[in-house]
Order: C-alpha cells, then structure tokens, then sequence
C-alpha cells in the first residue's frame, strides 16, 4: 500500500499536491480526512469523529472492528493508496492496521491490543465525566506512547517512517532493548521531550505563557508556542481557547494557529462554536470537543473575535 498526507492549504501549491496524490491512487483510502472535498474523492473516509460527529468512536475502533473486517476491507485493493490530512496516531495506526492486513501473513500478523487500546483511548480523551482542575504535574516520568505520539506529530519525520515507527510500536520492537533503528529515533524524541517539560516548567516560572480566566468562569485564553495545551489549560478550566503565534504543525514556517476545545460536550458545543468561525474564515473545523483554525496558514481573525464566538456556546 502506499502512504500519502493531502495538504489542507488553500493554495495552487496544496491543489497541485493534493490532485497528484489523486491522480496516481488506483484506490484511495481516506483516514480522517477533513476537508470534504477531498473526502470527495476518496472511495471510502474513515473519520467518525470529524465527518460523523461522534467523539465515542475513533478511526482505529473502525478498522479493527469486526463489522469493518467482515464488510469492508474485501472491497480495499491490497495496493490502495491510504490518505489523511492528519497524520495523528489514530490514523497512522489506522494506516498500519489496514496495511498489515492486506499484505501480512497471517503468521506475521502479530500487534499488541493493549496498545491499540491504548492510542484509541487517548484519541477519544477517555476520562472522568466530570471536569476538575488538574495541577500541572511535570515530574512524572515519560511514557512510551508518549514518545510515539509526538512522533507522530512531528513534521520534521517523514509519513513513511511514521509507519515504520508505528508498527513497531504496534508489534512492541520500540522498546529501546531492541537494537534497531526505530529504537534511536525514540530515544532521540524522548531525550527531547525530556527538554521539553524542562523548557515548559521554565516559561511557567517566569510567566511567559499567558493564562486568562476573566472573560468566563469556565473558560481559560491561553497563549503558548507550547504544545502540550491540553494539559496547560485543564489546570484552570474546561473550556479553553488556545493561541500560538508560532505553530508549527504541517508547515516549515510558524504561523498563527487556533485551538478551541472542551473537556467534554456538557461543558460546550465546540461543533456549533466552529461552523460559526468557519464561516467568518473558511478551513475552521474539528470534532464536538477540539477543532481550530485553519492548518498550515494563519488565522485572520484576531482573538477576541474568537473569544465572543465560543463564549455563546459555553453551555454553563
């Protein structure tokens, strides 16, 4: 099979990519893709929680569902070319599952559930139903999934070793026991992760990144080139809108993004939150609990426009 990421920009260059990938597939394979009219063009779209509005059920549940084994994956050509916009561990693991399916022994086909349990639960944000602040806990030592997954959202590796790193992970050869390749790229990651949480305490200590809590009681504005949002914002309230000047994600050059999110569903209609802001700006879209602003290219809303949309739809 083949491994292709669609580029969401609204530019000739994306439009060139995005028809070539198209136009060289025998059968395209969409894993979450988010832009329908690229969706459009795949035969099937594995994406439950953006297309289909249901945040209990991500890509990978689906590809290792019985019904979807039974059903659907006699219709995939062994040499589709399998697509997303979000190269994320759901749908790079999703990419694996299929792979490894239609091209694997049997007898070779050997992964670990426990794992894949593990990616899907983080990728639903599995947790307590009932929102409480939670202190910023930056001691804790680093997971291995950790590490994979922020491999995984690393534009600087390649879709193809994204691959590679996830079914090794899948098969459990990432542990760095094993004398492999995959095993120094993850120690390389972890000893950057490690630096990481170093470089995040000491931009808290010195009040470099920017918490507000006055526009809302359950509503936090947090501004960081940080990437772990989730966690920053969570220690003060459920619902959150995050600013970084200086994304990086899917592009080689920092641009202005936005992430709106909320812990669940009782807590905000982020779905309704983001149809709005999409249409002030085109390319806003996400799941009933994260979406953002457009990817690869900044926002031209300014954030209090951004911060008036998603305090109507904040549900108490």
């Amino acid at each position: 099979m083949k491994f292709e990421q669609f580029d969401p920009r609204p530019t000739p260059e994306a439009k060139a990519h995005n028809d070539k990938i198209i136009a060289g597939a025998k059968q395209l394979i969409g894993i979450e893709v988010t832009i329908p009219s690229l969706a459009d063009q795949c035969f099937i779209n594995i994406d439950p929680q953006h297309t289909d509005n249901d945040i209990t059920t991500c890509a990978l549940d689906i590809v290792t569902s019985d019904n979807f084994k039974q059903n659907v994956l006699p219709t995939i050509y062994h040499d589709a070319t399998l697509v997303t916009v979000r190269p994320d561990s759901d749908s790079i693991a999703s990419m694996c599952i299929l792979d490894l399916h239609k091209n694997t022994y049997l007898g070779e086909f050997f992964i670990s559930y426990e794992k894949i349990k593990e990616i899907s639960d983080h990728d639903k944000f599995v947790k307590n139903p009932v929102f409480s602040k939670t202190p910023l806990d930056l001691k804790s030592p680093i997971t291995e999934f950790e590490v994979v997954n922020s491999l995984m959202l690393d534009f600087n590796v390649s879709l193809g070793l994204k691959v590679i790193l996830m079914k090794d992970f899948l098969r459990g050869y990432m542990h760095p026991a094993h004398d492999s390749e995959t095993s120094e790229i993850f120690l390389k990651k972890a000893s950057e992760m490690i630096k990481s949480k170093t470089v995040l305490e000491n931009q808290i200590f010195e009040n470099k990144i920017r918490f507000d809590v006055s526009h809302h009681e359950n509503l936090v504005v947090l501004e960081t080139t940080h990437h772990n949002v989730a966690q920053l914002a969570y220690s003060k309230a459920p619902v959150a809108v995050c600013v970084n000047p200086e994304c990086t994600l899917m592009s080689d050059k920092p641009y202005l993004k936005y992430t709106i999110f909320a812990y669940n569903e009782n807590y905000a209609n982020i779905k309704a939150a983001l149809n709005e802001l999409n249409s002030l700006e085109k390319g806003w879209g996400g799941s009933p609990v994260i979406g953002g602003s457009p990817q690869g290219s900044s926002s031209k809303l300014d954030l209090q426009t951004v911060i008036t949309v998603v305090k109507k739809y904040i549900k108490y």
